[in-house]
């Protein structure tokens, strides 16, 4: 496999925190849209339950005028007094000498002038509606037809919200109004009995009110979402820069050891490395070549297998206690091999010590010396048999000088005995 380089690494890891960014986005993303969701919900419930109370607030003013039994008002103050032809009109003196003329109003009518304030001040559209109709101005549309259906199936209530175009949207609330027996003698005609469903009650609520309301709150989620977004891609470009060095002096540490290794294997010399235990982990072709061992029968046992019996426990002592306390040693001795052939080697050892000190590996080099002990014994054997031939010169000369010596004395003792007979 052809190992990854280092700008290869940091391209990978890009497109990789590139991606984990991408789907960081889309998650905050979703989370702002769930949170936008609630506000919204938030935002309809508020109007729906703005809009019951308005409703239930008219049907109880309604409810207190039929109670009541109408009431009157100054005709005066009547815009549509076409709608009252048919109601009763009474004059009234006040303690001033004042008279006043009044109109009597029933309860609906009532309600439809204060639904008409309602919506000139306040923005508030309420309106009356039914599927017996004697207005046409009241007829309801799709959604109100709709909605009196299912309140005269038995509904309690009808509340829908809906978009508009243009704005935020209405929620829309209908209300039954059930026939009384109050109501009985204006809506005898309509033959509802008591109970029956008579009519409704709608308003339709703008979500702009609520909606504005709500956009501090909205705004500050917006705020939030940001800041969490920007941390998480810092958090992300952190990672992924540390995870990136971290990958490529992984890669350049595994081309370093594969290259150690390559140099280590085409050595001529043997190679051994193993744990702090003693137990083998790697050797190289040299090291099967000399000993005649198969890689996979010496992994995972100790050199132990490789002992001689040459050397006695001292001698093992002592190459421990330098090993430990230096952290080498180098020397020679003698190992056997597959075959049970002893032979010479010269052995250099160097441990590895992890941050806290602890030997973790111990990296062994050696040489078979066989051959270079052949020819040291060659080359001693011969210097041997020089010196014995020099000291048997030596000898012989010693010999010949001394019987040399002895001639000249004698030769002199001679020449001395013949010079004094001659005298």
């Amino acid at each position: 496999m052809k190992p990854l380089k280092p700008r290869s690494i940091l391209v990978t890891g890009g497109i990789t925190a590139l991606v984990v960014a991408v789907l960081w986005t889309l998650l905050v993303l979703f989370s702002l849209w769930t949170q936008r969701e609630q506000l919204d919900r938030a935002a309809h419930a508020l109007a729906r339950l703005d809009a019951v109370t308005n409703l239930r607030k008219d049907m109880a003013i309604r409810k207190w005028a039929s109670f009541v039994g109408g009431m009157y008002i100054r005709e005066d103050h009547v815009v549509d007094l076409d709608a009252l032809r048919e109601q009763e009109r009474v004059s009234a003196i006040r303690g001033n000498g004042e008279t006043l003329k009044l109109v009597s109003l029933t309860p609906i009518h009532l309600l439809l002038a204060i639904q008409e304030v309602s919506q000139k001040e306040y923005g508030i559209r309420e309106r009356l509606t039914s599927l017996q109709l004697r207005n046409l101005a009241n007829a309801p549309d799709e959604w109100e037809r709709k909605a009196l259906q299912a309140l005269k199936a038995g509904g309690e209530m009808v509340a829908e919200s809906m978009p508009k175009k243009g704005g935020h949207g209405l929620t829309r609330v209908m209300i039954p109004m059930r026939m009384e027996k109050e109501c009985l003698e204006c809506h005898r005609d309509t033959l509802v009995p008591v109970g029956g469903l008579r009519g409704a009650a709608a308003i339709s609520v703008d979500l702009n009110a609520y909606r504005t309301a709500q956009e501090p709150t909205w705004r500050t989620i917006q705020y939030w979402h940001f800041g969490i977004w920007l941390l998480g891609l810092t958090t992300i470009s952190f990672v992924w820069f540390v995870a990136g060095r971290r990958a490529i002096e992984r890669v350049r540490g595994e081309q370093e050891r594969r290259e150690t290794e390559t140099a280590f294997a085409a050595m001529a010399e043997g190679a051994i490395i193993t744990d702090g235990s003693g137990s083998i982990l790697w050797v190289n072709d040299a090291f099967c070549r000399i000993y005649g061992y198969e890689r996979e029968e010496v992994i995972g046992r100790n050199p132990r297998i490789l002992k001689s019996g040459r050397h006695d426990e001292a001698f093992y002592r002592e190459f421990w206690r330098a090993l430990t306390q230096t952290g080498h040693w180098r020397g020679e001795l003698w190992n056997r091999r597959k075959t049970g052939e002893v032979f010479p080697e010269e052995l250099s050892i160097q441990a590895l010590r992890d941050a806290g000190g602890r030997i973790t590996r111990f990296i062994s080099i050696f040489s078979d010396i066989t051959e270079r002990k052949r020819s040291e014994e060659e080359l001693r054997r011969h210097r041997q048999h020089l010196e014995d031939l020099v000291r048997q010169r030596t000898g012989e000369l010693t010999v010949a000088r001394d019987q040399a010596e002895s001639a000249n004395r004698s030769k002199s003792i001679f020449l001395a005995n013949m010079s004094h007979e001659l005298r």
